[in-house]
């Protein structure tokens, strides 16, 4: 009778574990002792000549069978010593070995399976850390003879810490370099939640332990095609420790087959590198022969080698088509930080290939394409318009005239809300209106989204330049009003000045007490004689401050009219007074095209202008020593860019001089 099936045995077994214990054994070191007596078939000794006996264990060289490399045969590692089960998992997975009396008996489909597959495993023991099993574990992993490995039941964490310190470099650089490890396992919770996002970097998390039965993921075809055979069953039912927040790509079997932040996974797969290689996670409890022939069919799909993950030159875009997909699903449910992620990881894959000196085909460029421009979109749903307009840019470089791509930087042109952005936007959606021309498409249809974009970035555009140069005019106005009533300007400048004022120009000038009746176009004429009228009166100046203005709404194109309000503060020594001023400019705009010709500064004219004073409240809100400082560093910045413009034409004329 086995020990673990005579209760006395299993009794004895557990009392000289607690006595060892208490003797300064660790529970691993106990374990492993009485382990080692019921394998050699002799009594339990005493704590010091257990321990004496592991020391002397620990020194021996242990021999590791290195597999020969044989023409389409995939060599795969098995580590054991894991966990108190991993022997019993690793013969439920490779149908070999004994099988304790009243347990469950192998299946004999999983050595024919893996005969059929042509799988030759080697079996290493790392015997919770012992120093040398764990270089005998790492000579066998080092050895670049191996295509996979399998981490029988990775559960017991009191090894953890050695594990990961030991083989985890390892295995990492295993499948970075295309290899393929698979983790069965009979208790998930701390293996997903700690180890494997430690090691490979996953997303996954625990969720049940419970038995249930999990589907294919159809959203996932390409991904499932990728690592398991088409003949792989629909649907298995087992005792899982299952996974949540796995992403779509590395779902490969779940509850009803659906995706989803809390959906439970029963085996998922993580790709490592540019090479193929990847990591799986199936978490049978009792590693069932369903489970066990998946795994079987993964290990032979993903290997290592000279062997589908190496030499396949589709793989990779076989797995950049999976994180076009699941970017797809994620940006369809509206998660648009996800979809990002898994465009960036399918561009990645494609460059990793070109970044080898290898071609890509003409329609795996333009699936590069299609993603850069889902890219586009999914930036722009988070309003990131710089990276919409870079992927569009990117996806415009391979195919200058796609439509998407075009629309999508005119709109990532737009969200940077510039006028020269809205102009190049009217660039891009112009190219579209002029390829469909070229291609005869039909015009007949109603207005599509590019023509309506085009009508509202033809508005701001005039909007933009409108107001711009309104703004200007103010500004550019009063400055005239300073220069010629402090005798600075030629007589001619006066021509130009009265000629801004449309002939229908009315203002109303601020009353003390009573409003003060319009002026028109006349008296501002009659300025001219006052000329040099200031200077007497010592220096004087005029501000310009919070301007609000906009076009009227339906004059974007004929009778054109911009209007707003600007505050006007005025400075003559120590005296200061402010107005608020109401102003109605008219524009010419016959001329220009399309919202794409800017409009010209001259053809804005003053139509009607309202003064307010300021209360001494208002006034008092503004500093006029800080605006006075501000415009003499302007005066000096403009002062020294037409000193340098002097300098840079005297030098031209100096160089076309004959010496």
């Amino acid at each position: 009778m086995s020990m673990f099936t005579d209760p006395r045995a299993a009794l004895k077994r557990m009392d000289t574990m607690e006595l060892y214990k208490q003797a300064g054994m660790s529970h691993i070191e106990a374990y492993n002792a009485v382990t080692l007596a019921d394998e050699e078939g002799r009594e339990y000794g005493t704590a010091q000549e257990e321990m004496a006996r592991a020391a002397t264990n620990a020194a021996k060289t242990i021999e590791v069978n290195i597999p020969m490399e044989e023409a389409d045969v995939r060599n795969v590692l098995l580590i054991v010593g894991v966990s108190h089960s991993g022997e019993w998992m690793n013969s439920h997975i490779t149908g070999e070995g004994d099988v304790s009396p009243g347990m469950r008996p192998l299946d004999p489909s999983l050595r024919q399976t893996a005969k059929e597959l042509k799988l030759r495993f080697t079996t290493v023991d790392f015997y919770s850390g012992r120093t040398n099993n764990v270089q005998a574990c790492l000579r066998a992993l080092n050895s670049d003879a191996f295509h996979a490995v399998i981490v029988c039941d990775l559960s017991n964490s009191d090894i953890f810490s050695d594990f990961i310190d030991a083989l985890g470099p390892g295995l990492c650089t295993f499948a970075n370099e295309g290899g393929c490890v698979a983790f069965p396992t009979s208790e998930g919770l701390q293996l997903a939640d700690q180890v494997l996002p430690m090691l490979f970097g996953t997303s996954w998390k625990s969720a049940n332990y419970r038995r249930q039965t999990f589907t294919k993921v159809l959203d996932n075809q390409v991904a499932l095609g990728l690592n398991f055979s088409s003949s792989c069953t629909t649907s298995y039912n087992a005792k899982t420790c299952s996974l949540r927040s796995v992403p779509l790509n590395e779902s490969m079997y779940s509850i009803n087959g659906t995706t989803g932040p809390n959906v439970e996974v029963g085996i998922a797969v993580h790709g490592m590198g540019t090479n193929g290689g990847s990591i799986a996670y199936f978490g049978d409890v009792n590693m069932e022969p369903a489970t066990a022939l998946l795994l079987l069919s993964y290990v032979s799909r993903r290997c290592k080698g000279s062997f589908a993950a190496k030499n396949d030159p589709k793989l990779w875009f076989v797995e950049m088509m999976s994180e076009k997909q699941s970017g797809n699903q994620a940006f369809r449910v509206k998660k648009f930080s996800a979809a990002i992620q898994h465009y960036k990881a399918a561009i990645l894959l494609c460059d990793a290939q070109t970044n080898t000196g290898s071609g890509i085909s003409n329609a795996q460029r333009s699936e590069l394409l299609n993603i850069h421009s889902n890219l586009a979109e999914a930036s722009l749903k988070l309003q990131l318009f710089d990276d919409a307009n870079r992927h569009a840019t990117l996806a415009l470089a391979i195919n200058g005239k796609h439509e998407k791509s075009l629309f999508r930087r005119a709109r990532a042109f737009m969200g940077n809300d510039q006028l020269d952005q809205d102009r190049l936007a009217a660039k891009d959606l112009r190219k579209i209106f002029m390829n469909r021309a070229l291609s005869g498409s039909d015009y007949s249809r109603s207005k599509d989204a590019a023509e309506t974009l085009f009508e509202t970035v033809e508005d701001r555009i005039r909007e933009r330049e409108c107001t711009n140069n309104a703004q200007a005019e103010v500004e550019t106005l009063h400055q005239f009003f300073v220069q010629w009533f402090d005798g600075k300007l030629p007589d001619e400048a006066f021509d130009s000045f009265i000629g801004r004022f449309a002939d229908e120009f009315s203002m109303r000038p601020p009353g003390n007490e009573a409003p003060q009746p319009p002026i028109g176009k006349d008296q501002i004429a009659e300025m001219r004689s006052k000329k040099g009228t200031t200077s007497p009166l010592g220096s004087w100046a005029i501000y310009i401050k919070d301007v609000a203005l906009k076009v009227v709404p339906g004059t974007y194109y004929a009778d054109c009219r911009v209007t707003g309000t600007y505050v006007e503060l005025q400075q003559r020594g120590t005296t200061t007074n402010g107005r608020r001023s109401t102003v109605v400019f008219k524009y010419d705009i016959s001329g220009c095209g399309g919202g794409v010709e800017p409009v010209q500064p001259h053809l804005c004219q003053w139509l009607s202008l309202d003064e307010q004073w300021l209360s001494e409240d208002e006034l008092a809100q503004y500093d006029f020593n800080a605006m006075a400082e501000e415009q003499n560093i302007q005066e000096m910045i403009q002062t020294t860019v037409d000193l340098e413009k002097e300098a840079a034409a005297l030098e031209n004329e100096l160089n076309g001089e004959d010496l």
